[in-house]
């Protein structure tokens, strides 16, 4: 009877290459902290994330690429997230929209502003997995 040898795994396999992109989502969130964590949780799942802290900001990285989904606190330094939905439609009219805010009735104005859901803080990470299946 005939003995299989088992190879050795080529160092291609081996190695693990980067999460298939998901989708490219825009994060304004004007707490550094909650920024870069949130944006490294989706990055390591397989999301490519733009991430900055104002209105102005998020609207200049719209007119700049195409983003499959927002993520956008409320309440920023400059304006409001409610604005910024409106805003970015102009550059891609399909954008869905995820808002986060501290408070419960902001989730009607946020719906009414065009975001497809919204999360208050502080949420676990994966309320806001969810959210983006649901909205991608």
């Amino acid at each position: 009877m005939a003995q299989t040898r088992k190879s050795k795994p080529s160092r291609a396999t081996a190695e693990k290459g980067p999460p298939d992109v998901h989708g490219r989502i825009l994060l304004v969130e004007d707490n550094g902290d909650l920024r870069d964590i949130t944006s490294a949780l989706l990055r390591k799942i397989g999301y490519e994330v733009e991430a900055v802290a104002t209105l102005m900001s998020a609207r200049d990285k719209a007119s700049e690429r195409t983003f499959d989904v927002v993520i956008a606190d409320i309440r920023l330094p400059d304006g409001s997230g409610l604005e910024l939905m409106p805003l970015l439609r102009v550059h891609n009219a399909k954008l869905s929209g995820i808002a986060v805010s501290g408070a419960d009735f902001d989730a009607d104005a946020a719906m009414q502003a065009g975001f497809a859901v919204h999360l208050r803080k502080p949420f676990a990470f994966p309320e806001l997995s969810a959210a983006l299946q649901r909205v991608m």
